[in-house]
């Protein structure tokens, strides 16, 4: 019995000098933290992993990773860290509502619909705070797979905690329903956040645009362009608008931009395209929409009908009917490029 309590005692000795290994790795997490707060990626990431090689069963090490990960678009990364994370802790409320937030505008949308109901179904004993995230990413997983009642969700999170991400969330959701009155006044809350202020102002100006004020709706874009310079969203939004306002220079210079921050985008080439055509540049709208055709061949038919129609303009009828059967065998179930097709064969016929 003396014996083991000496070995006993060693250890006490050797925690209370050394650290023991939870308290080691609990260290490290902090550490991690602290870099991650103040957005020093390598150095966040290198103490979450020195935390997850002293304990690696640590709860939260990995979900934090993963953010880390997913700030710099490694997806693939960040997946394997919160399925290893779920793996280990499936009953853990905080990493199911984790999990639920970062999967909910996934294709996992609906796992992570399922994950969040999971920790609001026993909100009488989880901790508040992973009820409120579960809360918001069921919200948000249900508008991502089409549930009618994602806003009902959102007005739930909301109620439950009336914070700055429920706020918009919430604003956003009504703004998508064309919601104008109330979805203009919980995103205009936020208009000055530090955090949330450039997607909610981006957000502000699609709706008001929605609306029928598209003066309104640039006024509230135009801050974006320093507010939101490496946003891509935030600038597409932009261009988009200042495209419709008819200032070219200005819409060319945003759109531009979001092809540089977004390349692997599909989409922005298309509407950067309709800006170059429409300020003379025929050309190069023409080789923005065979890039995007090339890039993206079966996201989106407007791009070939786009090009197919400055072909037909320059009566290139040939080169039209060219891209309009390669649209058409791209979407089998599009109505409009087959009666486009079918409809130039006939006027090229002699």
């Amino acid at each position: 019995m003396a014996r083991k309590a000496g070995v006993w005692l060693f250890g006490l000795v050797a925690c209370l000098s050394l650290g023991c290994p939870h308290d080691r790795a609990k260290r490290s997490f902090a550490d991690g933290l602290d870099a991650h707060k103040a957005g020093n990626i390598d150095a966040a990431k290198a103490s979450y992993a020195d935390a997850l090689s002293i304990d690696a069963g640590l709860v939260g090490v990995r979900i934090n990773l993963a953010v880390l990960h997913l700030l710099v678009g490694e997806w693939k990364e960040a997946e394997t860290l919160l399925t290893e994370e779920l793996r280990l802790h499936h009953d853990d409320f905080e990493v199911n509502a984790a999990a639920a937030l970062y999967w909910s505008t996934s294709p996992k949308a609906d796992e992570a619909q399922r994950l969040a109901k999971f920790v609001v179904e026993h909100a009488d004993s989880a901790p508040s705070k992973a009820v409120s995230q579960a809360q918001l990413a069921l919200a948000i997983a249900s508008h991502t797979i089409g549930d009618p009642y994602a806003v009902d969700f959102a007005r739930a999170a909301y109620k439950s905690s009336p914070k700055p991400a429920q706020t918009f969330v919430l604003g956003s959701l009504l703004a998508e329903t064309r919601n104008c009155i109330e979805g203009a006044g919980y995103l205009q809350q936020l208009i000055d956040d530090v955090v949330f202020g450039p997607s909610a102002r981006t957000n502000l100006a699609i709706l008001r645009d929605n609306c029928g004020d598209l003066p309104g709706g640039l006024a509230t874009a135009l801050p974006l362009k320093e507010l939101a310079a490496k946003n891509s969203y935030a600038q597409g939004v932009l261009g988009t608008l200042l495209l419709r306002s008819n200032r070219l220079d200005e819409a060319l210079v945003a759109l531009e931009n979001t092809v540089t921050l977004a390349p692997d985008r599909p989409g922005v080439r298309n509407t950067l395209a309709v800006a170059q055509y429409k300020a003379g540049r025929v050309d190069s709208a023409k080789s923005t929409l065979d890039a995007e055709i090339r890039l993206f061949p079966t996201t989106n038919e407007l791009p070939y009908r786009n090009l197919a129609w400055i072909y037909v303009q320059e009566t290139d009828f040939r080169r039209a009917i060219d891209v309009l059967t390669a649209g058409a065998a791209a979407f089998p179930s599009s109505d409009v490029l087959p009666q486009s097709l079918t409809l130039l064969r006939q006027f090229v016929q002699p």
